[in-house]
């Protein structure tokens, strides 16, 4: 379910990079640009193999040069740790990085930071989970997202889940973060793919993407 793609990846640094050397009248993507744009990759739950394996793939692609571009990936070694991130997000902002691929803590707390790189005319690509489009509709800030349909992946997982079981058994569901856009959309899409099955959601408990939390709420 927690799932980015070396494909979902590329295509945000890819438009990252290559959108702002176009906006600044470089050169485009393999044509040897100079200065080369610097993207932060900034990202959390770094002591956890899932953001390891997309702070890679960051770095394999960077590596390609196709466009090229300087990469500058941290974030917070904590799942939901939007202190850290805030802090490595003004960093970045502070050493006038060129773009930001953002896979956020929190889909709101990093609005002060986002309005800052508005203002810088630093170009953001939300990946993972996605920001608070009701709130950034607000403020006027439009951020493009890459990610997956969450609510029709969790209907494909609790169709696999359905095929296993009897109408009528109960089942309870081990969720994100309370008031994650991603946890909430994939609880919607396995309840609704359930009922319809006619299957009973029992329990819903939050395990925040945090591993050994979800074996002491699933035990």
């Amino acid at each position: 379910m927690r799932f980015i793609s070396r494909y979902t990846l590329a295509i945000s640094l890819y438009c990252s990079a290559e959108a702002i050397a176009v906006d600044h009248g470089q050169p485009s993507a393999g044509k040897n640009a100079e200065p080369q744009p610097v993207i932060g990759l900034v990202l959390h739950g770094l002591d956890g193999q899932f953001y390891q394996s997309v702070e890679n793939t960051a770095r394999t692609y960077q590596q390609s040069g196709q466009p090229p571009f300087r990469l500058n990936a941290g974030g917070a070694l904590q799942e939901g740790d939007v202190a850290v991130q805030r802090a490595f997000l003004r960093q970045l902002l502070a050493g006038h990085v060129s773009g930001i691929v953002l896979a956020p803590a929190d889909d709101q707390a990093l609005l002060p930071e986002l309005l800052q790189a508005r203002k810088q005319g630093v170009c953001v690509v939300n990946i993972g989970s996605r920001l608070d489009t009701r709130l950034m509709g607000n403020k006027q800030l439009v951020i493009p997202w890459v990610g997956p349909d969450n609510r029709a992946a969790a209907k494909e997982v609790a169709e696999l889940l359905v095929s296993r079981l009897s109408k009528g058994d109960q089942v309870a569901i081990l969720a994100g973060r309370p008031g994650d856009t991603s946890s909430f959309e994939r609880v919607t899409g396995f309840r609704h793919a359930l009922k319809a099955a006619g299957l009973k959601v029992v329990a819903i408990e939050a395990a925040g993407w945090q591993k050994q939390v979800l074996l002491q709420v699933g035990g």
